[in-house]
């Protein structure tokens, strides 16, 4: 049996290792090169042809969809996703052009997906083009739910403490925090950690329902009752106590705001 090249793209370099890791226990499979991102992906497989990509949904550049879209070649690799999302929501990615796995990683799932890749790649006829991979890609993003909500939805996917995927009303956020390449989304009695920047989340929400007042920090402005001085630190005090505080370039439009409010 001739093997068959894999390449990974996922801009966790953790996610990265465990697969590389997962690649080698399934025989027939050889892992030949890994990218962190949606742009050094493109670059990689250039470079390799690979026989099969398995691309992450989400990542800081981009997603496993634009991956698809910028693909130059004629003939496209077998495409695995590997994807956070719960089995009912994974049953989008059932067609004959893609597959998906699961996080975290199982190698029996893994080694199925790979193994379904080479029977696929095997019928040379029924091989799918980068345009027909193309058009299952535009269902799979209008079927399978996001990290981040898109223009006028009112939700973001995020995962619970049980590790399954639950969705959060963009209503029922009070605030938002950046940590490193995550934001936690700040409930009234709860907070969940989401794979996504700060600006991301920003671009998906109205200036009207949200005001940023720390490069790392965004407020619901229905929230905010209050502002604490101490020195010169400013705070945004919200209705149930908690405060966050503001940067010295977004205390401006935090003042403003509220003497807007008192003056109404």
């Amino acid at each position: 049996m001739i093997p068959l090249t894999v390449m990974t793209i996922d801009d966790e370099p953790l996610a990265l290792r465990r697969l590389e890791l997962a690649i080698a226990e399934v025989p027939g499979f050889v892992h030949v090169a890994e990218a962190d991102g949606c742009g050094a992906g493109l670059s990689r497989f250039e470079e390799c042809r690979p026989d099969i990509v398995i691309v992450d949904i989400k990542m800081r550049d981009g997603t496993g969809f634009d991956f698809i879209d910028r693909l130059k070649a004629v003939r496209s690799p077998a495409i695995i996703f590997a994807t956070a999302f719960d089995h009912f929501a994974a049953r989008a990615f059932e067609t004959p052009a893609v597959d998906y796995v699961l996080k975290p990683i199982e190698i029996p799932r893994l080694r199925a997906a790979l193994h379904r890749a080479r029977a696929r790649l095997a019928d040379g006829a029924a091989a799918t083009t980068i345009a027909e991979l193309r058009a299952v890609v535009a269902n799979l993003r209008r079927a399978a739910p996001g990290s981040v909500a898109g223009p006028g939805e009112r939700e973001v996917w995020v995962r619970s403490n049980r590790g399954m995927m639950t969705r959060v009303a963009i209503s029922d956020i009070r605030f938002v925090t950046s940590e490193d390449d995550y934001v936690r989304l700040h409930l009234a009695d709860r907070s969940f950690l989401v794979r996504m920047s700060i600006r991301a989340f920003a671009e998906q929400v109205s200036a009207e329902e949200f005001i940023r007042v720390h490069r790392r920090a965004l407020v619901r402005r229905s929230e905010i009752v209050d502002v604490a001085r101490a020195g010169s630190r400013i705070k945004a005090v919200l209705a149930d106590g908690r405060t966050v505080e503001a940067g010295r370039i977004y205390a401006r439009s935090l003042l403003d705001m509220t003497r807007r409010a008192r003056l109404d």
